[in-house]
């Protein structure tokens, strides 16, 4: 499973102007929250990033300052976690909150990108329009996009991979078998290979330079699918054999370890 970036990781990126994420030093309004939720979800899924991010302590000049606020407080006589989670739609969207107390306290929001249907707060989507946060249906070219992305994404498309350095993901992903798959024959360096990879789109630069893979290109290409996580390895290649005449009695199986490309 993909986990948010760390909070340190998403302060790397505030200076970004990324649609994704957004900033405040110590605002707080439930039901502006509840819009940022559903707006930050959208976008994440419109710019093809597993989360979006609302981080507490950074000021408008994008200075890191600190703040006071604290998530774990009541909405009337509700928890503010549980209050915002049963107003958002479809049920079961990522909202996860964390905390950093080195130097400056900053607390940051997690939201996980829109999956099966557009986030929406208390029945309404939003979206991000630079760093204004409208109802997504005065934006049908959002809209579309974003219908579009929902429409063709398979579960195919999750990273099961993300914030590989350069030897990570070339440790992870059998380059040298993905390139003679795509009749690339001559012998090329660690850094072409990541070239290559990364201009077949087998492997995807994120927004702070490292690499991310999609569970089918790790099906595909992983030198161990163990190795990116327990599900793919439950769906690696077995080769059953029988006894004779008899397709119900095994007598035994071997188990693949690589991707089904290299494998």
């Amino acid at each position: 499973m993909i986990e948010p970036l760390s909070v340190s990781q998403v302060i790397e990126l505030v200076h970004e102007e990324l649609e994704w994420i957004e900033c405040k030093q110590s605002w707080w309004a439930p039901d502006g929250i509840g819009k940022y939720v559903s707006a930050l979800s959208n976008a994440a899924a419109i710019h093809d990033e597993p989360f979006g991010y609302l981080v507490w302590g950074i000021n408008d000049a994008g200075n890191l300052v600190g703040t006071s606020v604290d998530h774990r407080c009541q909405v009337g006589n509700q928890p503010f976690e549980h209050w915002l989670k049963s107003r958002i739609t479809p049920n079961g969207v990522d909202v996860r909150f964390a905390k950093s107390s080195e130097g400056h306290p900053v607390l940051a929001m997690s939201v996980g990108a829109a999956a099966m249907a557009p986030t929406r707060f208390d029945g309404i989507a939003y979206v991000r329009v630079g760093t204004a946060t409208p109802k997504l249906h005065d934006h049908p070219d959002l809209e579309s996009r974003l219908i579009q992305k929902l429409a063709h994404k398979t579960s195919e498309d999750d990273l099961a991979a993300r914030d590989l350095s350069d030897d990570e993901v070339l440790d992870l992903i059998d380059g040298d078998s993905a390139l003679k798959l795509l009749n690339a024959a001559e012998t090329l360096s660690s850094a072409a290979i990541l070239d290559r990879l990364a201009a077949e789109r087998i492997i995807v630069a994120d927004a702070t330079g490292r690499w991310s893979v999609t569970t089918g290109n790790a099906l595909l290409f992983a030198r161990s699918l163990g190795a990116v996580s327990d599900q793919l390895a439950r769906k690696a290649p077995r080769l059953i054999f029988y006894q004779e005449d008899s397709r119900t009695q095994s007598k035994g199986e071997i188990t693949g370890v690589k991707g089904y490309g290299p494998g």
